[in-house]
């Protein structure tokens, strides 16, 4: 069935005739730019012709302009960031972007630079080079912009990355494959950004800074984070060739796992700094040890409105709450599913086996009431016994990798509780334990101050243009 909608007519020369299917009417000059039907979309006309008509809003190409970088040699170790390194739509993992060997050479960018992420519009990306950043090379993905000098860069990020924008943008990729869609600076000229009065600007600009000081607060102890887990959890690696022999007793052989890997050495490595003591991992997590659940569709007309935390929600440095979807389930099934504070989230299903287990976050009381989707399984740590964050710092080092791998079985790789329950935790002496799981609550604390700063920008904005719009 046809959704019709009154005919509206724009100064671009469109007229919708249909929201669903999409249907719109262009004159021939209007094909000049771009003849794909995403890019007439009425749902980004629309929002052009209203933050245009309006006065709310403004081209894009008036407020940047795109700057040239020259290809970087490699004769000085320079910080790489990559697409990949941006989390949470616009913060940087410079921690990770210091130490990541890039295969093929990036841009060198200048300091007060804006990159926009040209790959998979869908989902938006974008960061900010300070001046005090030391130079960095970049992805070859990104687009490089310098931001007129009455307006925040800080703004820009927010502006870019409100629910006007991003509407706009996912309709501008160039490609067949949605995976694989491109943007290119010409297709950015054709995004309306919004243009608020100056003193909402100055507020959301703080709060992005601030967005972005406790993310930077987080990498400093991140650094002291890591030096500790290496130190603490390092273990006797024995590497092996692609083909090993080991000789198992008959008495230590698991019936129910006769794969070969399972018994491959390097599972089986002994830690450099012996553990006070070795506690399975159930008696540690005696609430459960799980799998998340997924609402179903019937339940889409329940009584009460949950956050469903999925695989894109998880990052490694924290939940990533811009990838949280919502949906609608009963009261007795978010009962029995919902998450606690302090429960931990990893991934158990993926298509590949390095992906299982390498991703773990904790959740924090938000957004609630939450629940973990299929993919992912859940930790409920009873913090009487062993603090959650330390548990999280050993599961996020390469031994807790490690043992989580070990696990692994199926074409399509997938981790069973019964399993995880069975690892042995090494618990070292009290001072250790409290040290570690203070700097972890302390970097996820950071970590999601910094998230509700930035997420509050960014509502900032869309709230001020709703509102405006009533008017």
């Amino acid at each position: 069935m046809i959704k019709r909608q009154p005919a509206r007519n724009y100064q671009q020369g469109c007229q919708i005739l249909s929201y669903f299917p999409s249907v719109v009417v262009v004159r021939n000059v209007m094909i000049m730019p771009r003849a794909d039907p995403e890019f007439f979309s009425p749902e980004r006309l629309e929002i052009v012709s209203y933050l245009k008509n309006s006065g709310l809003g403004v081209p894009l190409e008036t407020l940047v302009s795109v700057v040239s970088c020259r290809t970087a040699k490699r004769d000085i170790a320079r910080p790489y960031l990559s697409v990949n390194h941006i989390v949470n739509r616009c913060l940087p993992v410079w921690n990770a972007a210091r130490s990541y060997t890039p295969v093929t050479k990036g841009q060198l960018v200048k300091n007060a630079t804006l990159l926009f992420s040209g790959i998979n519009p869908g989902i938006t990306r974008v960061c900010f080079v300070p001046e005090s950043q030391t130079p960095i090379e970049c992805s070859s993905e990104f687009i490089c912009m310098k931001v007129r000098e009455d307006i925040s860069p800080w703004y820009m990020i927010a502006s870019l990355l409100s629910d006007f924008s991003r509407r706009q943008l996912k309709h501008l990729g160039r490609s067949s494959s949605g995976s694989r869609q491109r943007l290119l600076f010409e297709d950015l000229k054709q995004v309306y950004v919004p243009l608020i009065p100056k003193h909402q600007r100055e507020r959301i600009s703080k709060l992005m800074l601030r967005a972005y000081d406790l993310w930077l607060a987080a990498e400093s102890i991140e650094e002291e984070y890591y030096s500790l887990l290496e130190e603490v959890f390092r273990t006797k690696y024995q590497s092996t060739s692609a083909s090993f022999k080991v000789f198992v007793p008959f008495h230590e052989i698991d019936l129910q796992r006769l794969d070969v890997d399972f018994y491959n050495p390097k599972y089986l490595s002994k830690m450099v700094i012996e553990p006070k003591s070795l506690v399975h991992l159930r008696q540690l997590a005696p609430h459960g040890i799980l799998s998340g659940k997924t609402p179903h569709r019937r339940y889409q007309s329940g009584r009460i409105k949950v956050n469903v935390i999925s695989v894109a929600s998880l990052t490694g440095h924290g939940l990533n709450l811009s990838e949280v979807r919502k949906m609608y389930a009963p009261y007795s099934f978010v009962s029995r599913f919902e998450l606690k504070r302090g429960n931990i989230l990893l991934v158990k299903d993926a298509h590949y086996k390095k992906y299982v287990g390498k991703k773990v976050d904790i959740y924090l009381g938000h957004p609630s009431p939450a629940i973990a989707s299929s993919e992912l399984m859940v930790l409920r740590v009873n913090p009487t016994k062993v603090s959650p964050f330390y548990l999280l710092a050993f599961l996020r080092s390469k031994t807790g990798y490690s043992k989580l791998q070990r696990g692994v079985t199926g074409i399509t790789s997938h981790l069973y509780p019964n399993y995880v329950a069975s690892i042995k935790v090494p618990l070292h002496t009290p001072p250790i334990l409290k040290k570690i799981s203070n700097l972890v609550e302390t970097l996820e604390t950071h970590r999601l101050e910094s998230q509700l700063a930035l997420q509050q920008a960014i509502d900032q904005i869309d709230l001020t243009l709703a509102s405006l719009k009533l008017r």
